[in-house]
């Protein structure tokens, strides 16, 4: 995070000519260095979107990537599925055809 200035000698005589002890001033000026001391700047902030959003687009553009090679290696493999499928129908079909004409031989050969 960036240290934004802040004048503390300007702070403590603002306080002081408003009328506040000098203890009780420092006591305040003190609190307000410890917890400013954490807090974010606008320019800290600014950085951390514009990071965040490039973090987002490579993590997109990793994403589509990955996508576009499931939906080839998916058609792929429905394509294999598919010729697979006709395939054993021809076969069925074959082995049908042949175990019918054995039968028709068959019997053609008993009655004749």
């Amino acid at each position: 995070m960036t240290a934004t200035a802040f004048d503390t000698n300007k702070a403590l005589t603002t306080l002081t000519d408003s009328g506040m002890p000098d203890k009780q001033a420092k006591a305040h000026l003190e609190v307000l260095m410890s917890v400013t001391d954490n807090l974010a700047t606008k320019a800290d902030i600014e950085f951390l979107h514009k990071d965040i959003k490039s973090s987002e687009n490579r993590v997109n553009a990793k994403v589509e990537s990955l996508e576009d090679f499931l939906v080839t290696k998916l058609d792929s493999a429905v394509y294999q599925l598919k010729a697979e499928l006709w395939r054993q129908q021809f076969m069925t079909i074959v082995i049908t055809l042949g175990a019918g004409f054995a039968a028709l031989k068959f019997f053609l050969d008993k009655v004749v």
